[in-house]
């Protein structure tokens, strides 16, 4: 009698340890996918915003390439829900084909990137040389998009440790298993 008690409560224990493997698992998976999803808001939010600067840093028709001299960095104060700030426009001067152009960049940033009387090199549309395009501002932007991909591989570096810690401890909870079994024979 003896025997099949021992053999039935080893059996129920074989299957505590299942059961319990299953559920490590499931909720493992749960928590990194809803862990995955909230990583990807930060990327989602700023690409939404640098995709818009990046329709207004177009390179299209910009096949000249000029040296321009900032002549200032225009001011305009912010005030939105980031706080107050202050952002900075560089405003170009330069010469094409015999005529100066005076030009305000598309993109503003609450730095200044340029001191007035610093020489950049920009690209021109030959077309119209009042479109500019600064090569400067698209790596800023890129490297802040890029930026925010570092929150999603974070997440997927730390879903690989945990699985590998979770694969650790199912072989752990099988060895039991399977100790529970042999004891009870």
């Amino acid at each position: 009698m003896d025997y099949y008690q021992n053999a039935a409560s080893g059996q129920e224990a074989s299957l505590k340890v299942k059961k319990t493997g299953r559920t490590v698992t499931v909720v493992f998976v749960l928590i990194m996918l809803i862990a995955l999803g909230l990583s990807f808001i930060p990327f989602l939010l700023t690409r939404s915003v640098l995709e818009e600067e990046m329709e207004q840093i177009r390179p299209e028709g910009c096949t000249e390439t000029i040296y321009a001299v900032v002549v200032r960095n225009e001011t305009r104060e912010v005030h939105d829900e980031d706080g107050d700030f202050t952002e900075y426009t560089p405003v170009y001067k330069y010469k094409y084909n015999g005529e100066s152009y005076e030009v305000r960049s598309v993109y503003n940033s609450n730095m200044i990137r340029y001191q007035p009387g610093t020489e950049v090199e920009l690209m021109i549309d030959p077309g119209d040389p009042m479109h500019i395009y600064d090569p400067g501002t698209r790596k800023i932007v890129n490297q802040g998009y890029m930026l925010t991909l570092i929150f999603p591989a974070a997440t997927l570096v730390g879903a690989a440790v945990a699985g590998i810690f979770l694969y650790g401890v199912r072989k752990m909870l099988a060895d039991a298993r399977a100790a529970a079994q042999g004891g009870s024979r």
